[in-house]
């Protein structure tokens, strides 16, 4: 008879993006942690004629399958699952969802700020959740369900974001982590519960769940799940459930002031405070969102590679065949280093680059709006895109340094830590490093699924401190440092792209 091979302990970080899915587990061995991709999948928006949804049911398979396909390998100790922020599922009075969740690129919050303002104080929302206003937050949302898509509350038995929700699934328990509540406008980040004022007039504050930390166990697998997929109950543990914070579990200890950009679809641009910062950040637009251990991530959405994303879908498609091949984020990142720099310049925070309308001919709209060189090849307009990210990285790098503490001010940052997709970007990783004037060090390509990963660690062990956890996550491979090249003429070409990014109102 075959003697049966033990399996390797390992614990399941679920991580969901906007665009793909993956199942990767992670195991310590012998003091080194290592990981395993053991599924991926694609994960669409799904767009009807006047809206845009997830595909709940597609999600729920494929999550159970990242848990089936793990369970085959190793021995699972937890699962920790991690999304995008914002978005969230009704759950009606039998425990089931009501319908497929909308997505944040939905039209409905269009100008929903502005109808939201007639009932709320936009400023004392801002004081008492310390989110960035922009109309995908899930208090905007809730709002537009009721004014435009007629969603009768009364219906919902809960409301849980879409990590939640998915740990809800598995576990038949309903918690809300607090690093995802805190994306929703609907948070208070001074005492770390649900705004009962705000909720109360939404209609939703009976139907939220309790707010949990990471770390937190929410349960263990449901028997009929178990059984289903052949696997034995396992515990599913609250980590940073939005991805951003697990991203930045990874940030260093460093001497000197790091900034960080966890750089994906979205870019998300900031600096780990002690506590929320308030006083002008309404004006200026950021938002103090919850990380792990009490800290605060004070931070600007930004947008992201979402433009070069669906700028290759679109090419792609048109190419037909041959698109796929022509069109590797490789190849494009080549064709862009053959260009010059600085002949073009967009406003990537122009909401025309935010939806899904042909980017090409958006951009070449622009340069025309704006009394611009028209684009002659897709490089030329790939660095363009690149270049127009960096800028803003400048501008909200600039307004980091200079946030008024006291009788000073936060100070010159050391350099910025790179995460997620972007780092793999080398031309746009130096681009950055170019137009910011700053050392640009690059993280794990996985930071979410390792940050994930580390919160379940530091739960089954009391004896991993986070410096050790960070260690862990930041010893798995080789950082890249990318050193500014000096520039003399810099401070005349940001000048340049201000005054021609402000000759057109951004579009909403």
């Amino acid at each position: 008879m075959a003697k049966k091979v033990k399996k390797i302990r390992g614990y399941l970080a679920i991580d969901l993006g906007a665009s793909s899915g993956r199942g990767i587990v992670g195991i310590v061995n012998k003091g080194v942690l290592e990981i395993d991709e053991v599924f991926r999948f694609e994960n669409q928006i799904k767009v009807a004629s006047d809206s845009t949804f997830w595909d709940l049911k597609k999600l729920e398979e494929n999550v159970l399958e990242c848990i089936k396909k793990a369970c085959e390998k190793y021995e699972i100790e937890s699962i920790g699952i991690d999304t995008w922020g914002v978005d969230y599922v009704y759950i009606g009075e039998k425990g089931k969802p009501l319908a497929n969740p909308s997505t944040y690129r939905d039209p409905k919050t269009e100008g929903i700020i502005e109808k939201i303002s007639k009932e709320f104080n936009l400023d004392e929302l801002y004081i008492e959740a310390g989110i960035q206003h922009i109309e995908i937050n899930t208090i905007f949302q809730i709002y537009a369900d009721k004014i435009y898509r007629n969603i009768n509350l009364s219906k919902a038995k809960s409301l849980a974001l879409m990590p939640n929700y998915l740990a809800y699934f598995l576990t038949g328990k309903l918690f809300s982590e607090k690093t995802i509540a805190s994306t929703t406008g609907l948070l208070s980040h001074s005492t770390k519960v649900w705004n009962e004022e705000t909720c109360k007039k939404l209609g939703i504050y009976y139907r939220l769940p309790r707010i949990i930390s990471p770390g937190f166990q929410i349960g263990i697998l449901k028997k009929r799940i178990a059984d289903e997929i052949g696997v034995k109950r396992i515990k599913v543990i609250a980590v940073c459930s939005h991805d951003t914070q697990s991203a930045t579990m990874l940030i260093p200890v460093e001497k000197g002031k790091t900034a960080f950009l966890s750089c994906g679809t979205w870019s998300l641009f900031g600096v780990e405070l002690d506590e929320a910062y308030i006083d002008i950040s309404r004006q200026r637009e950021w938002t103090n969102e919850q990380a792990f251990g009490d800290k605060i991530n004070y931070l600007k959405n930004l947008t992201g590679l979402w433009i070069l994303q669906q700028l290759r879908k679109q090419e792609i498609k048109k190419a037909g065949d041959k698109g796929i091949d022509e069109y590797t984020f490789e190849k494009l990142e080549k064709k862009a280093r053959a260009e010059k720099p600085f002949t073009h310049y967009i406003n990537t925070e122009d909401a025309r680059f935010k939806g899904f309308d042909d980017v090409s001919e958006n951009i070449k709209k622009y340069l025309l709006e704006t009394g611009q060189n028209p684009i002659e090849n897709i490089g030329q307009m790939v660095r363009a895109i690149y270049e127009g990210l960096a800028f803003q990285y400048r501008k909200a790098l600039k307004e980091i340094e200079n946030i008024p503490i006291g009788e000073t001010t936060y100070g010159k940052c050391k350099q910025i830590y790179i995460l997620g997709g972007g780092a793999q970007d080398k031309l746009l990783c130096q681009i950055i490093a170019d137009v910011c004037q700053i050392e640009v060090v690059t993280g794990n390509k996985e930071a979410t699924a390792v940050g994930n990963i580390l919160v379940q660690l530091m739960s089954a062990n009391n004896n991993i401190t986070l410096e050790r956890a960070k260690n862990l996550g930041n010893n798995m491979g080789e950082s890249i440092r990318y050193y500014p090249n000096k520039i003399e003429n810099i401070e005349q070409i940001v000048k340049v792209y201000e005054e021609i990014t402000s000759n057109i109102e951004i579009e909403n």
